[in-house]
């Protein structure tokens, strides 16, 4: 997130937020480079 163009974005929410689609993407054999809150 580019946090010069969207100042007012809170990242941490926005992964929190983004949780339904990170289980799915690792349902689907895809991996994050780095992990979330949540471990995933």
């Amino acid at each position: 997130m580019d946090l010069t163009e969207y100042g007012l974005a809170v990242p941490v929410v926005d992964e929190l937020a983004a949780l339904a689609l990170d289980v799915w993407a690792v349902e689907q054999g895809y991996r994050k480079v780095e992990l979330n809150l949540a471990g995933i």
